[in-house]
């Protein structure tokens, strides 16, 4: 596979991963939330919304999987595309991003091992999603953390080559995603009141 094809699934699931977790993010802080202004829509669709909230959470760490996945040698990995560049770029950048990489991996594991384990790979009726995140002593700030900076290096990855990333899918913005999902909730919400009104 040509380089660039590597980078452009490279990024493309990096945006993934972030864009379902961001999702899962607000649609979590919503429910922990029940007193907020889209209650009743949570309320009224309660069976779609959870739904929801489980399939992102899922996908976002499947995603992320993918990124840290060291073991197929086909997959859209950072490690893979790093191997790629290795003689493209200096030595210093190299071993700058190599480093970058293993610190990124060594907060990522538990997330792509242990808790893809019991969550998406298996699934373990003994632990909640809070139970594992807890059991590897790690918040879900810290989670959103881990999304956000490889997203980020994924474009560090990209802007060391220099293959064009202009027409290539990036990690979407933070703010544009929540208010996009909030103002889905915002409409569902008026929908709803309207609807109560008549």
């Amino acid at each position: 596979m040509k380089e660039s094809n590597v980078l452009s699934k490279m990024l493309r699931v990096a945006s993934y991963a972030k864009a379902n977790f961001e999702i899962f993010f607000v649609l979590s802080d919503a429910f922990m939330n029940p007193a907020q202004k889209f209650a009743n829509v949570l309320k009224e669709n309660k069976n779609f919304f959870i739904t929801s909230k489980d399939a992102h959470c899922i996908a976002s760490i499947i995603y992320l999987w993918h990124l840290f996945d060291e073991k197929e040698p086909k997959a859209p990995s950072f490690l893979r595309y790093l191997k790629k560049i290795e003689n493209e770029i200096s030595r210093d950048s190299y071993k700058s991003l190599e480093n970058e990489y293993k610190e990124l991996y060594s907060r990522a594991k538990p997330l792509v091992t242990i808790v893809r384990h019991n969550t998406v790979a298996h699934f373990n009726t003994e632990y909640s999603e809070e139970d594992i995140l807890n059991k590897i002593n790690i918040t879900w700030i810290d989670v959103r953390g881990i999304f956000n900076d490889s997203a980020n290096f994924a474009e560090k990855l990209a802007k060391e080559t220099s293959v064009s990333i202009d027409s290539m899918l990036k990690p979407p913005d933070d703010f544009l995603l929540m208010n996009d999902t909030e103002k889905l909730l915002h409409a569902l919400n008026n929908q709803l009141l309207h609807k109560m009104k008549v």
